[in-house]
């Protein structure tokens, strides 16, 4: 793989899943890293190569990549396996920031949102991170958003939230910890995106420090049958002289961080 010709790199984005990622540990000096979360190399394989990288802080996880089959049937001769799981949340070293966006399957649920990788999180992440995406295109199970708010609740750094997925009950804004300085909800209309807001006055005197509230909106009729279409509403700062969003949506694609290296 191109990487072992670049053992000052910093910034890493791979963008497909046949590939070995054994290579990686010639890159001794990566800070960030974004992968689909599938290749060639198994999670324990990956768990020991990322274990190795002492200056990684960053972690995207965007996937699983469209058409890819899961759960591969008989005879399928596929080399293709989920390489990020909570056994690589494990054991590498305690992250500064996390991004998991998975395009989750109806058929076979969760592969990344699952309480095991918020244990893993939970118990090697928790007091270092200061910025966590998590997106989804399913709404995550009861057991998964209890133990995320168990999380959220001591993580006492995060300075950035994003948490964007279908039918989020407005309620869960209450274990926004009271670090957070810029919050991102996903919604599905005006109306939702003002219930939210009204919740966050009210408990405004536990998030001193919330200063930007943006909203991805989902358009749930774009008529495409691929991912909702989403739109940003960035509301003026500070928090406490918040105007209710517009009532038209913008398309807008899912951000993803900019790279030195993108293959």
């Amino acid at each position: 793989m191109v990487t072992s010709q670049y053992s000052k790199l910093q910034r890493l984005r791979i963008d497909f899943e046949y590939c070995q990622l054994l290579s990686l540990t010639n890159c001794r000096e990566l800070v960030s890293l974004q992968l689909a979360g599938f290749s060639e190399t198994s999670a324990l394989h990956t768990a020991e190569v990322l274990s190795g990288l002492n200056s990684l802080d960053s972690l995207s996880i965007i996937g699983p990549p469209r058409g890819l089959r899961i759960r591969p049937g008989p005879g399928d001769q596929s080399k293709i396996v989920q390489s990020i799981d909570h056994h690589v949340l494990n054991r590498i070293r305690p992250l500064k920031r996390l991004v998991i966006k998975e395009g989750a399957d109806a058929k076979f649920g969760h592969v990344f949102l699952t309480t095991r990788m918020l244990g893993s999180l939970y118990d090697r992440h928790s007091q270092s991170l200061r910025m966590l995406y998590i997106s989804s295109s399913l709404t995550p199970d009861t057991a998964f958003t209890t133990f995320l708010e168990v999380l959220l609740m001591e993580a006492p750094n995060i300075r950035e939230l994003s948490l964007t997925w279908p039918s989020m009950q407005v309620a869960f804004v209450e274990c926004v910890p009271a670090s957070v300085q810029r919050l991102s909800l996903l919604v599905s209309s005006h109306t939702e995106a003002q219930a939210f807001v009204d919740r966050l006055q009210a408990i405004r005197y536990r998030l001193p420090y919330l200063r930007h509230i943006r909203f991805e909106v989902k358009n749930a009729h774009n008529g495409t049958g691929n991912a909702p279409v989403m739109a940003p509403f960035v509301l003026p700062s500070p928090v406490d002289t918040i105007e209710k969003p517009p009532k038209y949506t913008i398309p807008f694609p899912f951000m993803l961080p900019i790279q030195n290296l993108c293959l």
